[in-house]
């Protein structure tokens, strides 16, 4: 329909009165008698018959049109239409959404309700707070937060307590106070403490002559001035036990001797050695013509080690009348031997024949000066069986009726007999320290 519209008239009722809802110029046709009333009619110029025409609306969708995603209008197919909105707007409606845009916010906020329900723009600073020693929160200054630890986070929260820490520093607690650290270590230093204050820093300080104390990049290196595996050959001065004793280990022995003086010895009722002095020393007097003797007793004691050659003995002498060149010019010797009886618990006492130690020969030199110290060589005694707490009998003796014995070849009268000062006995220990 393409007629130019000049007003809408609407014919109310039965009452051939018209509306006009748009001005209308020029004359009008007469429309008396042609519609009833109710109706909806729209004016157009009829230049044809240079009047302005009315003709009745069929269809008002034919005038009013709505906007995309923002009114609607629908033919009722009565002539009506009915207008809404692509969705509910009432103040109890829920209606959707693609976006909102809301002029009097504040861009790139966060959005709260106020008292009065209506929005506005907040920062979320406002909404979330720290805990004091715990949880720092900090305002970005846009909107945003940072929420992150105390910084320095508290002993009693788990924390050092502490901003910094010396690099490579060895950590002290404190308590509920923050965590302190020593400085950095040298070689060989470690934390020594004095059970109340703080540990400092030192070394370790050896021991002259017992502990060396070296010291390294990350190490302390101990030793002692020898080594003491049970291989190793220790050597020191002297070694010192004040209670107990040190157990030789394997075969390692050692040999305790002791000196039977002169007076220390008992003479027996036939052939006894004589007594005599030497500047007041005690000796005794062996003879050349007869075999005399001297007896000594001897407890094994507890230190004795167990063996079968854990006894020896030698002589001390001196002679006055050795051989000279204008004698007989010939070195002479004197023979000397031992004799020994076990006696064990419940055994006899008796000693009427003893074991011997074998003989000990001493050379007298041509023209050796007289007096001189002489020491036979070591008879051993056969120890198989001995056992602490036996009784030892010893018969020491010159055997001087023996053709071995050539001291006696000087002058008629001279004295030929042999001076004993010292009956020197050992044994072997397999403990240092023990009492005997």
């Amino acid at each position: 329909m393409n007629r130019p519209v000049k007003a809408i008239v609407i014919l109310l009722a039965a009452s051939p009165m018209l509306v006009a809802l748009h001005r209308v110029t020029g004359p009008i046709e007469d429309l008396s008698g042609r519609w009833s009333g109710s109706q909806l009619l729209y004016s157009y110029a009829d230049e044809a018959n240079d009047v302005t025409a009315i003709e009745e609306v069929s269809d008002l969708t034919e005038f009013v049109a709505g906007t995309t995603d923002q009114v609607t209008v629908t033919d009722d197919g009565d002539g009506t239409i009915t207008i809404a909105a692509p969705q509910a707007l009432g103040e109890t409606s829920s209606p959707t959404f693609a976006g909102l845009t809301l002029s009097g916010l504040t861009a790139t906020r966060l959005l709260a309700s106020n008292g009065s329900k209506a929005l506005s723009s907040t920062d979320l600073n406002s909404w979330i707070t720290g805990t004091a020693n715990e949880i720092a929160i900090a305002d970005d200054g846009d909107g945003t937060i940072t929420v992150g630890l105390v910084d320095p986070l508290i002993v009693a929260k788990g924390g050092t307590g502490a901003a910094t820490l010396t690099d490579g520093g060895i950590l002290l607690g404190s308590g509920t106070g923050a965590v302190t650290a020593l400085g950095v270590a040298t070689n060989g230093q470690i934390p020594i403490g004095d059970g109340t204050t703080d540990p400092v820093l030192a070394t370790l300080t050896g021991t002259t002559n017992q502990v060396t104390v070296t010291n390294g990049a990350g190490t302390v290196t101990l030793s002692t001035p020898q080594d003491l595996d049970t291989a190793t050959d220790f050597q020191v001065q002297s070694l010192t036990i004040t209670n107990g004793a040190l157990t030789l280990a394997g075969t390692a022995r050692a040999w305790r001797s002791w000196a039977v003086k002169p007076d220390a010895v008992k003479l027996p009722g036939a052939n006894p050695a004589a007594a005599d002095t030497i500047d007041a020393f005690p000796f005794q007097r062996f003879d050349k013509g007869t075999e005399e003797s001297v007896y000594y007793m001897w407890e094994v004691p507890n230190d004795f080690a167990v063996g079968t050659g854990s006894v020896r003995g030698r002589f001390e002498f001196v002679v006055f009348n050795p051989p000279t060149s204008g004698g007989t010019n010939v070195a002479e010797n004197v023979r000397l031997g031992f004799e020994y009886k076990k006696i064990s618990d419940g055994a006899l006492f008796d000693f009427t024949a003893g074991t011997s130690s074998g003989y000990m020969d001493e050379t007298i030199a041509v023209d050796e000066t007289a007096e001189i110290k002489h020491h036979t060589e070591n008879g051993v005694c056969d120890t198989t069986g001995w056992a602490v707490g036996d009784t030892i009998l010893f018969r020491f003796y010159r055997d001087a009726t023996a053709v071995e014995d050539t001291y006696d070849n000087e002058a008629v009268g001279a004295d030929n007999d042999v001076w004993v000062f010292y009956y020197h006995m050992g044994y072997l220990v397999d403990k240092l320290g023990a009492s005997s």
